[in-house]
């Protein structure tokens, strides 16, 4: 049974929820992407930016061009004050994230 998520990235399995690669222009991010350049996705809280960017990395990595992940780099905000600590937070994260 599908329930509204309060909490955390939307499962379209599990969740009622807006189809999330309908929510922006796929063919203007796909464009950016493939000309290496980069792009802003910025809303208010808890309007589906993770659940977004979820979708389209999956997207991507169903393709033979493109392997992404998603890394939640909020651990660099709690050392903000020291460089080095943040950008080890930041590797950290992404390394824990890539696959083998």
């Amino acid at each position: 049974m599908r329930f509204f998520n309060t909490a955390g990235p939307v499962n379209c399995q599990d969740h009622y929820c807006l189809p999330p690669l309908q929510r922006f222009d796929l063919d203007t991010v796909m464009s950016l992407i493939g000309q290496k350049k980069y792009f802003l996705l910025h809303a208010p809280r808890q309007t589906g930016k993770t659940s977004c960017l979820l979708a389209l990395m999956t997207h991507l990595n169903q393709g033979d061009v493109y392997r992404a992940l998603y890394a939640n780099i909020e651990a660099a905000q709690a050392v903000r004050e020291d460089v080095t600590a943040g950008i080890t937070a930041v590797v950290q994260t992404i390394a824990e994230r890539a696959p083998e």
